[in-house]
């Protein structure tokens, strides 16, 4: 638990203004759904606090009986100002890292290509006389 709250507090230090943790470990097939409504509510544009809120209503409502529990809902909080807005940016690839991918895939490619180029045959060394 103090690791997860040093993490958290380390990355508000370093500038983010809200963290979403978790309390205790929940089985990725129940948290899922959960996610889902959280980051649609930070995509229409609620703020992070009220995004948790909506989307654990959303949950309660969608989930099954069993997955009402507190144990599979209640693990998620937010840390930090969660009432400032978040705006969310498009994920891009930086162009050096397109190059590195771009590298590490033809390179062998053109590995392969030179080597089914090279004669089946090595050349024999030349004797003496025979030059």
């Amino acid at each position: 638990m103090c690791l997860l709250y040093g993490l958290a507090y380390q990355a508000l230090y370093a500038g983010l203004s809200c963290v979403v943790a978790n309390r205790w470990l929940v089985e990725d097939s129940t948290a899922a759904p959960l996610l889902e409504h959280f980051y649609e509510g930070l995509h229409v544009g609620l703020l992070p606090a009220e995004a948790l809120r909506q989307a654990r209503l959303r949950y309660l409502k969608n989930a099954e009986q069993a997955a009402q529990h507190p144990y599979y809902w209640a693990s998620y909080f937010c840390i930090g100002n969660g009432r400032q807005p978040i705006r969310l940016q498009k994920w891009r690839l930086n162009p050096t890292i397109w190059l590195l991918l771009l590298q590490r895939f033809l390179t062998p490619i053109w590995l392969g290509w030179r080597k089914n180029k090279r004669p089946t045959e090595p050349k024999r060394p030349l004797k003496m006389w025979e030059v």
